[in-house]
Order: C-alpha cells, then structure tokens, then sequence
C-alpha cells in the first residue's frame, strides 16, 4: 500500500475551489443607479424621501426608472440618458400632474421588443416605447382607468399579452386589466390601442400579475394574477392562502377564472418599523402587497412580505418563498426567511430557465446600516431552502431624516428582474444607505449569476 498524501497548496486550493463551487450568487457588476437630491427641515426632497425605484434590461440597456429620472445605462454603468419622470409621462401625450410609484418592464412580445412603463399618476397610466433601444425611442401612452391609485399598477406579460393590476384608494378597490400584445406595437403618428381592454373588477387584495417568458406559449395557456386571503396590511398570526385567478384568450377577448386557492403553512403578522444605526426607524414594509409573481414551466413563484410573530419570539420584518404546482394549484415548496438580527424590507424574486431563484431584498439593523441582501434557491438544492443573506452592497451610513419626519420612508421597493438578453442572468435595483445628508437616497443596480 502507497501512503498517498496531497501537498498541502493542493489541498487547499481543492477547498478554495469546492467552496467556490457553492458559492450560489455571482455579482457580475453593480454601480449605483439614481441619487436622490435630499431635503431639510423646510425644503421638500425633489420627489420623496425614497426612491420607488424599479429597473428592467433588454440584453444591452438597463432602464431605471424612479419617481424622480429615468436613466438608461450600458451593461458597464455608463448612463446614456436621464429624463425626469415627470417629462417623460408629458412628452407621451399625458398630463403629469403628479407621479408616484412607476413600474417599467422590457416586455420581448410588443413587436421585436418594448419598454412598458406602468404609472400610478394623475391617472393610472400605460405608456410604451416606440422600440428596444430606450436612448433613441420616443413614447406614447394613454390612461387606462381614470382612477389614481398611489399604491402601484404592477405590470406583468406573457406572449399572449400585457396584464395590469390597479389599487385605487377611493373605495380601496382592485381591478385587473388585459391587453393583447399587437395592441401595444404602436408605430408612426399612432399610440396604443385600448380596444380590446379587458377589465376585471373587485380581484383581492394586492393582485399581482405573473411574468411568463416562454417563447413557446399557447393561446389558450393561461396567465396568473395572484394575491392572498387575510388581513390587508394588520393582523396577528392569521393563516393565509395564496389566492389564484387564470386568466385565458379567446382571440382578443381575454376571460378571468373563479380564483382557487392554495393553503399555506404560514401566518401573517403586522409589520414593524426597523431600527438604524443612530438615526429614527427605517418604515416597515407595506405588506398588503404582493412582492413578485413569476411563471417557470409549471411552476408559480411568489414572494409575500410579513411582519414578526410575537408568540414564535421574533423581533424582524421577513418575507416568505412559495413554489407552487401549476395548473394543479398545489404547494410544491416553501420557505420563511427570517432573520434573529436583520429586518428584511421589500423582498422581490426572480426565476431563470433552470428553476434557479434569486431573492433580494433592503437588509437593515441597530448596527447595520441599510443594505443590500441576496438570497436563492437552486432547482438542485433540497425543497424549501434557502441560502443567505448575503450582503451585496453595504450601506454606508445611517439613511438620515428630513421635515422631521420620523419614521423615515423607504425603498418601494427592491426589484429583482430577468436579463432579457439571457434569462439565465438577472438585474436587480434596490434603494440602500450611502449618504448621512437627509434624505439624500441611493440606488443600486446589480447584474447577478445563479450559476454554481
């Protein structure tokens, strides 16, 4: 017999590259995206004091759009183009009287590729890129209800079409809304159609639509709008289901189904303010509201936010993972992210090709200044697991206050999107603290890799 034994550099680089090997999320770049102009005890930041940011990528620009600028930037971070929201909603034929909380997508099947902005302004309004490339493009747009309802229109598509969720605040109503995707292709001296508009009223809570990428789709497959049952945003240890209508075409007539619901384990708990190095609370999440909704082949990925449970002795906001079995409509897996030292505040998902999920979301404790937080689920690891956090981008100092508002307000949201260019890739933009000057707020951009 041979005594064998490994040299000791070579057993350690055998370590470095098995650990390396597991190591789930790839950074590929990140730079910071929007920067707020701040605020004081008298003057009123430019838009807020949070960024309402959101981002999406068509395989060479990233577009970020907050209530504030939408900036276009090269993979590199170079910052091709900056137009103030306000201007942009205008210069589309609408009237910005006021603008919270815009949502933009890259939706592949709106002729060879468009941006789609979705903006809860004066009107709730849908306004779409005249094509792929954000710098040159000139957009147009129209209103799709004449309610305003601050808290989001959420976009999602499929190849069939483009979907549209509202929360109007006058009645606290949900409405859902369909549009095939010829419709939006709008060229020349044209704009959008709104002809075959389908409506659906009196949807739970915060729907949701789903994103559906596959090139391959049928026209009778169907698409997602999803929600929960419970409490709206307080409540203690109230069980709660996953809430799901399909929604199917029939040429241009888009139909919504009798919702079915899919039981979870988990209770929803009120959020609560968390705590910043030396500064007032940070605000807790809006947890009415559903974080993300992604279809993967058969299954339905969904992020819903939470405060602590009391009675399990936790002390943090957290978020849960749910996996669920599409069309069957049952629970394939599930998991709480919680955290005995970090509050975790707007949580967003997303899914590439390989069931692979990436998660983020705003980290932030007592000792730990707002950060950025990665999470994921790789289609190999064991059912309901998740790894992390792991910080991606630290905060710096302590997000001050201005106007003596306290809590100070945060995020909406973080948003994790697929890289339309390669849907194994993904972009994620996310509010964090890099600056003590009150209200001066920061946005990340990430571009990130789930390949092990």
């Amino acid at each position: 017999m041979h005594n064998f034994r490994l040299p000791i550099e070579t057993f350690l680089a055998i370590l470095l590259l098995s650990t390396y090997c597991c190591v789930a999320q790839t950074i590929l770049t990140q730079f910071d995206g929007d920067i707020g102009t701040g605020g004081s005890a008298t003057a009123k930041p430019t838009y807020r004091d949070h960024p309402d940011a959101t981002a999406a990528a068509n395989g060479s620009q990233v577009v970020e759009v907050t209530g504030q600028n939408v900036n276009v930037y090269s993979y590199d971070g170079k910052l091709l183009k900056s137009t103030r929201t306000s201007d942009l909603i205008n210069a589309a034929g609408l009237k910005a009287e006021k603008v919270a909380d815009p949502r933009v997508i890259f939706d592949p099947f709106i002729g060879s590729g468009r941006w789609v902005l979705a903006c809860s302004c004066s009107d709730d309004f849908l306004i779409v890129s005249s094509g792929s490339d954000a710098v040159t493009s000139i957009w147009k747009g129209a209103a799709i209800s004449q309610r305003s309802g601050d808290l989001t229109m959420k976009p999602g598509f499929d190849k069939n079409g483009l979907y549209i969720t509202e929360f109007a605040q006058q009645g606290l109503t949900y409405a859902g809304f369909a549009i095939p995707s010829a419709d939006l292709a709008w060229s020349g001296s044209g704009n959008i159609s709104l002809k075959n508009l389908g409506r659906f009223e009196g949807l739970g809570l915060d729907i949701m639509p789903a994103v559906d990428w596959n090139p391959s789709k049928q026209a009778c497959d169907p698409a997602y709008f999803v929600t929960r049952s419970g409490p709206m945003q307080n409540g203690a240890n109230a069980p709660f289901a996953i809430v799901v209508h399909s929604l199917t075409w029939t040429g241009n007539t888009a139909k919504l189904s009798e919702a079915k619901t899919v039981p979870t384990s988990f209770e929803y708990n009120t959020p609560v303010e968390e705590a910043q190095p030396g500064m007032p609370n940070i605000r807790g999440m809006e947890s009415h509201r559903t974080f993300s909704v992604q279809q993967v082949g058969g299954h339905l990925h969904v992020l819903e936010a939470c405060g602590p449970s009391a009675r399990s002795g936790e002390k943090h906001d957290l978020f849960f993972w749910l996996d669920i079995s599409v069309p069957e409509m049952k629970m394939f897996q599930s998991a709480k992210i919680y955290s005995a030292t970090l509050g975790f505040l707007f949580p967003s998902l997303a899914v590439d090709q390989n069931q692979n999920v990436l998660m983020a979301a705003t980290g932030v404790s007592p000792s730990q200044p707002a950060s950025v937080y990665l999470f994921s689920h790789l289609a190999r690891d064991k059912r309901g697991t998740v790894k992390g956090p792991v910080m991606a981008t630290p905060g710096t100092a302590a997000y001050a206050v201005c106007n003596n508002k306290s809590p100070v307000g945060w995020g909406t949201y973080t948003t994790v999107v697929s890289d339309a260019g390669d849907l194994n890739k993904f972009w994620v933009v996310s509010e964090y603290s890099n600056s003590g000057s009150p209200c001066q707020w920061f946005t990340r951009l990430l571009q990130v890799s789930l390949a092990p």
